[in-house]
């Protein structure tokens, strides 16, 4: 079994995880699947069975879905919606595997970010009321804002990607720190240990990483895109390479991906647009 980023520990599929030149673009909603379709959206995570979804809008609104069938992207599927606001410059969004802890990563014009966490353990995977929060503000040491980030399963990581116009132009990268106590910003170190630039290989339109379960693959969106890279070690971004580009989702379909996630359980991957009636899609991504 290997470390996991998103959920419990799964076994992996025979052959492990596959280059984004694995996949083929195997279903695209027919419309947006959550309601109402308001602000423009930056993050996508799901609960590691399937059955609710999370989305993080920009400006201040977290908000939940609950899905049936599971994994299912198509309107309708997403129901039951509720939100939590007041998370002023939200750009990101994750759960621990165990739902007892809840992550918001903020941006704090211009040359800082925070990580806000809260305990769930009263109602874990659900944000319908948000326990007591800690918080954690960063300086990359750069102009510039957060995207994405991740935590690794055992609370120990978490990478953030913060594009900057600063020091030097151009760069994009993903920065790795690393705490003392499980799942507390509070715990990280101030400085990053570990980068990776994107934008050597992606340019400036990738929004959006996630490892694959076992870690030996790193995923993106190169603007439509989705792009991979060899980690070797597993979940080690100075050991990244074999950059490849796989297939397209168009962006007359699904525009400005963002959230893209990697389900535990198999591997299949998931993105979703950010803005627009109709690039507010979600869409799937799977081996032929």
């Amino acid at each position: 079994m290997g470390l996991l980023t998103g959920g419990p520990t799964f076994l992996q599929p025979a052959g492990g995880s596959p280059p984004a030149t694995g996949y083929v673009l195997d279903e695209v909603s027919s419309g947006h699947p959550e309601v109402p379709s308001v602000a423009t959206r930056l993050d996508v995570f799901w609960r590691p069975d399937g059955t609710r979804v999370y989305t993080a809008r920009q400006g201040a609104e977290m908000a939940q879905n609950d899905v049936s069938p599971a994994w299912g992207i198509q309107p309708g599927d997403w129901t039951n919606r509720v939100s939590a606001g007041g998370v002023t410059n939200l750009r990101s969004i994750w759960w621990s595997p165990s739902g007892n802890e809840l992550f918001a990563c903020v941006r704090v014009p211009s040359n800082f970010f925070r990580i806000i966490v809260w305990d769930q353990s009263a109602t874990p995977y659900d944000l319908t009321v948000l326990g007591a929060a800690t918080n954690k503000l960063f300086s990359p040491g750069a102009a510039g804002g957060p995207q994405d980030h991740v935590w690794s399963a055992d609370g120990l990581r978490c990478w953030v990607h913060y594009p900057s116009n600063t020091l030097p132009a151009g760069t994009s990268a993903v920065l790795e720190y690393v705490g003392t106590i499980p799942f507390d910003p509070v715990s990280l170190g101030a400085a990053f240990v570990a980068s990776f630039d994107f934008f050597p290989d992606a340019g400036s339109n990738l929004h959006t990483f996630a490892f694959s379960p076992d870690g030996t693959k790193m995923y993106g969106m190169d603007g439509q895109f989705l792009v991979s890279w060899d980690l070797s070690p597993a979940f080690d971004i100075t050991g990244t390479s074999n950059f490849v580009t796989g297939p397209t989702v168009a962006a007359g379909t699904l525009s400005i991906p963002r959230g893209i996630h990697a389900r535990p359980d198999n591997t299949d991957i998931t993105i979703a647009g950010d803005q627009g009636s109709f690039s507010m899609n979600v869409a799937w991504f799977r081996e032929p």
